[in-house]
């Protein structure tokens, strides 16, 4: 209080003495900040101690094709090889050739939903081929 007294004596017009006292004012000024309310932290959750759930193997499917008059080999690797990704010309060639030779060949081994995927595709490019549950 006495710094605001000798201010304002010490100052003749009363504009210059607010604006000294507003400064002294801000120098002796303390500013409380508070935190931000407390958010729950990990350690404030209860842990999960339940195991997660086990990864199920997909159920595998046969894929197969069958031997008709109609279509020629070359043509049926190649569609073989153009519907199943990551198959090889040795296994789209023998797959063909079982075919010829038995009836039926053995395309793939795989996931259900990718084996009637790929047994739709084969079948509209005209040959005949099935899927059914691997044992």
């Amino acid at each position: 209080m006495s710094t605001i007294n000798s201010l304002l004596n010490a100052s003749s017009s009363r504009s210059v003495c607010a604006s000294r006292i507003a400064q002294q004012a801000a120098r002796n000024t303390i500013v409380m900040v508070s935190a931000p309310p407390a958010q729950e932290t990990v350690l404030d959750k209860q842990v999960n101690t339940e195991k997660k759930k086990e990864f199920k193997k997909p159920d595998m499917y046969r894929l197969f094709i069958y031997n008709d008059p109609v279509n020629k080999r070359e043509r049926v690797v190649d569609v073989l090889l153009k519907t199943c990704q990551g198959l090889t010309f040795s296994r789209a060639y023998a797959a063909m050739q079982e075919a010829h030779e038995n009836g039926r060949g053995l395309v793939l081994i795989i996931a259900q939903e990718i084996a009637e995927h790929y047994c739709a595709t084969i079948n509209s490019d005209g040959i005949l081929s099935t899927v059914e549950p691997d044992k």
